[in-house]
This record gives C-alpha cells, structure tokens and sequence, in this order.
C-alpha cells in the first residue's frame, strides 16, 4: 500500500468537504476499545494496529493462538488511515531493481508475495460481504521525461520475468504528457479503514484481544518476552505488562531495532488532495515515477458516510 502522511492521535472529524481529513477516516465510524488494565499473557503480541498488524492477528488467531494486538492510538488511524490505498504488485520501477540486486528468485518472490496479498483482501471482502468499495484495477506507471522510456522497458522486462504479465502503456489515458508507461492487470483499490474494521470485528469473534491507546515502550527477552506498555486513562496514566512467547512488531518504524534500521529510515511525507471531478472516473490508478512523483485514483467515498 503507499504510504503518504502522519496523522494526529485521532481520527479526524467526519466532516466532508473542505477539512483536512482523512477521507478513510471521515467516512467510517470512530473506535473505542479499551487499553490493556492488566497483566496479560498470550502466545504472540503484535505491536501495531494497522493493515500489517491486524492481518497478521487475524491469521494468528484463526491458526487458534491466543492473540493481543497493543496499538498506541486508535486502529487504522496512522499510515494505513492516511493512505492511498491501492493493492498493487507494483511500486514504481521496482523489479528492475530488484533483479539487479538481489537477483532474479527475489523479484519472483516479491511479485508473487504482493500478488498474495490482494487475493488475500480479496478473498476476505467476498467471504464476509465488506461494503469497502473493493475495486479490480489496472496500475499504471509512467514517465513524462522521454530519456526515461528506456528504463520503463526495462522496468517491464523485468516484471515479465518476475511473472507478472506487464504490458506496454505508450498512451496514458490520464495524461497527455505520458513517454511512456507500463500497465499492471488485475491490481485493486479499497477503503482500508472499513475493511480493517471488519478485520477486527471477526479477530475479536476469534478470540483476539484488542487494545487501544496502548503504547509499547519496551521489548525484554527472557524465558517469555516481556512488553512494556503505557495506557493512557481519562483519570490516569499507568504501565502494564503484557507476556508472550513471540512478538509482531508491525509499526511504521522498528519499536526493536536490533539490526540498526535507524540509521537507513527516514521521515518523508506527501500530501493527498481529494477532490470531486466532473465525468467518468479515470479507468485505472496510476503513478508518474519521475520527480516528483504523482499517484491518482479514483474513490466513491466522499458523499459516503458509514456512521
């Protein structure tokens, strides 16, 4: 999914138009589970309320683990709340890359993880009837500097051999100003906050335990890992540890950073406008991977409110 901004702690208003709001956040109901009030133990605790940590608690608890996912603000709220939310196997000019650097096996098994991972929403939406706006849709990367064409062939090529059937997109219907382009079959487009709402409807119906405003401060290894915790009550604030025998951290930065991350993450932040357009809506989803680069989609959400 990309990735654009970093929210407050709350969602926004659900006030549409002219706010600075989260579409996602704005049209969908608000969140109110309670943080952690006492020692827990369970067999995994995933660290992180968003699209990683949810999915991964869902499957956990469905595999019958006991499961407690420990989000600092409320769900959905963050990076996935503030998202495009495209489901693409394609992230700009990536498997050239990929090849290039890790070898062709990586590209393949990048393409096929990604790939996995739609079906794997996809699936979900049809098996639990989620009203998300769930889209089949082409992605569609471009360039509008004509010494780039080359490195888009390439780009395709080497998503050919990472299985993806990739084909050439000299005419971008979106914009005239196009070089070149390559098109990607078979992606999607959701609203991320009502499907992970659901998603946490049925980890709670599997037995999942679900804290907000339950912000992780450490990780201690022993026999069991112990994860200190810091929630935030109306009256007070208190610290309570949660026990388990293995740890999801699903945050934005590494909360546990034993390989050093630090040193190569760095904060980066764009902007999403949302605007309501006259005639049809553009076919596809698509991404100039020049500089700056510029990502479109279309959504119904903005008349809708979910409340």
């Amino acid at each position: 999914m990309t990735a654009h901004s970093t929210p407050g702690d709350e969602p926004e208003e659900s006030t549409l138009p002219g706010k600075p709001a989260s579409i996602w956040l704005a049209t969908n109901p608000k969140t109110d589970y309670s943080p952690v009030t006492e020692p827990t133990s369970v067999d995994v605790a995933v660290c992180g309320g968003g699209i990683v940590g949810l999915t991964a608690g869902m499957q956990l608890a469905e595999g019958g683990r006991s499961v407690a996912v420990l989000e600092r603000n409320r769900i959905v709220s963050g990076t996935t709340g503030h998202s495009t939310a495209k489901l693409t196997t394609q992230h700009g000019i990536k498997y050239k890359t990929l090849q290039s650097k890790h070898g062709p096996e990586t590209a393949y098994k990048y393409a096929a993880a990604n790939q996995a991972a739609i079906e794997h929403v996809a699936n979900r939406v049809t098996q639990w009837n989620v009203d998300c706006e769930f889209e089949r849709r082409p992605a569609i990367i471009y360039t509008e500097q004509r010494d780039r064409r080359s490195a888009l062939r390439a780009e395709r090529e080497a998503a050919w051999e990472a299985g993806i059937s990739a084909t050439a997109e000299d005419e971008v219907p979106y914009t005239t100003a196009a070089e070149a382009g390559v098109r990607f079959d078979e992606q999607a487009q959701f609203d991320p906050r009502a499907y992970l709402l659901a998603v946490a409807e049925r980890f709670e119906d599997a037995g999942g335990q679900l804290y907000e405003q339950t912000a992780v401060t450490g990780i201690s290894d022993g026999d069991r890992f112990q994860i200190e915790t810091e929630t935030q009550h109306v009256e007070s604030a208190s610290t309570v540890s949660v026990e388990a025998d293995q740890v999801v951290v699903a945050t934005q930065f590494p909360i546990r950073d034993h390989l050093g991350l630090f040193a190569r993450v760095y904060p980066k932040q764009s902007y999403v406008l949302a605007a309501e357009i006259a005639g049809d809506q553009p076919e596809g989803m698509y991404y100039r991977v020049d500089d700056p680069y510029f990502s479109v989609r279309s959504a119904s959400s903005m008349g809708k409110n979910r409340h």
